[in-house]
């Protein structure tokens, strides 16, 4: 393995990407001299590119002509210009995951936080609980906080708090002391063959907790060398009492059927109550006062685009959700049905052909609490249409169940919903790719 120290310049392609941008600042807050490049100018270049890192668009080999280190985003493709000269020059060649990994090296404990779905949540919110009680940490987010202005904190090497992506299996690549299993379900099928194929990753995950595994009691099967935790449901840490405060739930915290603390979140969504238990079970395991637990969660303010309210149209709240699996979906409809007066429009751009391909069924009836479903052309993402099945075949099928429109792009939909919106309903904007660019788009006055 690689030593970060040996090399002063280093250079990220797919820089844009959330992580990617986190780990470029983190490279630039330790003294390197960094530079990173990405398909498109976003929010994420400018951030890089006020903090005084050369962020740029499109490739551009003479910027690598001083640097021996290069990192690459996962889904950077072989014939990336860059890449190729990288590689046809002997530069030192590097994958995000490889990163990681060497980055946890240098903490004391690693806690590793994965899952389909929420590890962002999960992740932050234990950063936030991390924060409160002054311990000393690197903090690393695939999305962005609220309470740390973005993916990235950095306060000490006593712990390294990272997201573990499961996507191509690169969570495998980190040596984690504590390994955390939100959830396991079907999803990128352009690398898990099957649902067995995903557990079995995810089976390898927790073997590899040197201290601990702290897993979601649905998935206790999963197998450890370590301790192992459970929380949700009848596992070690679950919540009682469960109170519905407008969407905002409230409850007991029980660690072995003994009470332990109450809490009353601040983000909404019940699936939020699972991933509160995950993080009070890893900051209990940590020796982390309870008091500091209760305080954490309660001041978390949430992630962007995890059911963020980005403003108004017609003076009815515009709500933008991440959500791109069908489980993740009816979660977040089903939130936001509760909280609509009047009617429930939902967006949805969807992600990837192959995902849409392999769960065509499920996305059909994960908008059923819904009014009226707007389609939008499919995100590809990495792929091509040949690869599964485009929107359009979703939303022929979803509109035998419920009411549903399709667009062909963005403008359109804006259009029609600025006729249709009325102040009593609700606008629910879900994708992964760039949809949250219609939801801020729809709120300018």
């Amino acid at each position: 393995m690689i030593n970060l120290d040996d090399y002063e310049r280093v250079h990220l392609i797919g820089a844009g990407g959330v992580s990617m941008c986190v780990l470029a600042e983190y490279l630039s807050d330790i003294g390197k001299k960094v530079s990173g490049s990405d398909a498109v100018f976003g929010k994420n270049m400018e951030k890089l590119k006020s903090r005084g890192i050369d962020a740029y668009c499109g490739c551009d080999t003479d910027k690598l002509k001083d640097c021996k280190l290069v990192v690459a985003n996962a889904a950077i493709k072989e014939d990336n210009p860059e890449l190729v000269y990288a590689l046809k020059n002997n530069l030192k060649v590097i994958k995000r995951k490889e990163l990681l990994a060497l980055i946890a090296k240098s903490c004391k404990t690693v806690i590793a936080i994965s899952g389909t779905h929420g590890k962002t949540t999960a992740t932050a919110m234990l950063g936030k609980i991390f924060k409160v009680s002054d311990k000393r940490f690197l903090l690393h987010i695939g999305g962005n906080a609220q309470d740390f202005s973005g993916g990235y904190y950095f306060s000490g090497y006593d712990y390294f708090i990272t997201e573990a992506c499961e996507y191509k299996r690169s969570f495998l690549s980190i040596d984690s002391d504590i390994s955390v299993v939100l959830n396991v379900e079907q999803d990128h099928p352009d690398c898990y063959k099957n649902y067995e194929d995903i557990h079995n990753a995810f089976d390898e995950f927790t073997k590899k907790a040197k201290k601990c595994a702290v897993i979601n009691a649905n998935f206790a099967e999963l197998n450890t060398f370590a301790d192992k935790i459970t929380f949700a449901n009848n596992g070690d840490f679950r919540a009682v009492n469960i109170y519905d405060r407008n969407e905002k739930y409230e409850f007991d915290v029980l660690k072995n059927g003994d009470f332990l603390v109450k809490i009353r979140l601040g983000v909404s969504g019940r699936h939020n109550v699972d991933n509160a238990l995950a993080c009070v079970a890893v900051a209990d395991y940590s020796g982390i006062d309870k008091l500091c637990i209760k305080k954490g969660l309660e001041s978390f303010k949430g992630t962007e685009r995890r059911f963020e309210t980005v403003g108004k149209l017609n003076d009815a709240p515009v709500i933008t959700d991440y959500a791109h699996h069908p489980s993740e979906i009816q979660a977040v409809v089903d939130t936001a049905s509760k909280l609509t007066k009047g009617k429930l429009f939902v967006v949805f751009e969807p992600h990837t052909y192959s995902r849409t391909k392999r769960l065509f069924e499920e996305f059909t009836k994960s908008f059923d609490m819904a009014y009226e479903v707007c389609f939008l052309p499919t995100y590809p993402a990495r792929e091509t249409p040949d690869m599964g099945t485009d929107s359009f075949t979703l939303y022929s099928e979803t509109r035998k169940r419920i009411r549903a429109k399709y667009f062909s792009n963005y403008f359109e939909c804006e259009e029609y919903l600025k006729k249709t919106i009325t102040k009593k309903d609700y606008l629910l904007v879900l994708g992964a790719g760039n949809i949250d660019k219609l939801a801020e788009n729809i709120c300018k006055k």
